[in-house]
């Protein structure tokens, strides 16, 4: 996810920016491509986003980004909500077991 410099064109079609933990901001990027890195696990409980980087939402209460699931993790921590598709790439690397309860 490489970040992108301010280019001065505004924010056109609802070009959406993420702001993670550590307060990087990323984007702007179309709600698909959003989706798409929380499908990858790419987006954390408790990032946000926006459309202008002024307001910020949680990024969980975007419905186009699907983050409606919570997982046990190996260790034993509920982890979420996240994408589903995150849930199976966390079961694929390892760090929820493929019986892990998903709520």
């Amino acid at each position: 996810m490489a970040e992108n410099q301010d280019n001065n064109q505004g924010n056109k079609g609802g070009a959406w920016y993420l702001k993670i933990s550590d307060g990087s901001v990323y984007g702007p990027v179309e709600a698909v491509e959003l989706r798409g890195w929380a499908e990858e696990c790419r987006i954390a409980p408790g990032n946000e986003v926006s459309l202008d980087k002024v307001k910020w939402i949680p990024a969980d209460q975007l419905p186009d980004l699907e983050m409606n699931w919570k997982v046990q993790l190996a260790t034993g921590v509920v982890f979420g909500p996240i994408n589903m598709k995150a849930v199976l790439e966390l079961i694929r690397i390892g760090e929820v077991l493929p019986n892990a309860q998903v709520i």
